[in-house]
């Protein structure tokens, strides 16, 4: 199973999470500053997209990302990167 296949048909639903204003917001963001300004992110993440029954979910498992929490994080940095790339913005991390 290729994870990042499995992360990229995704990321539609995550986007479908925010309105496009949200969306820039959160790629203009500082990412070390992304809880303090997207404080339920990560719960959205895992709600969604990190149910147990996914592919996604057993693949970052079977990578070695042991926990939802780590991978929540991974998640969220490559949609992060994925949208300031989206917007022209280069990254910051």
């Amino acid at each position: 199973m290729n994870v990042i296949a499995e992360l990229e048909k995704s990321l539609p639903n995550t986007e479908r999470l925010f309105e496009d204003d949200i969306l820039r917001h959160f790629a203009a963001c500082a990412y070390k500053a992304l809880g303090a300004c997207f404080p339920n992110i990560a719960e959205m993440i895992r709600d969604i997209l990190l149910v147990p029954e996914t592919e996604l979910y057993r693949g970052l498992n079977a990578m070695g990302f042991g926990t939802a929490k780590d991978m929540t994080e991974f998640i969220i940095k490559y949609f992060y990167v994925k949208k300031r790339a989206d917007y022209g913005l280069p990254f910051q991390g």
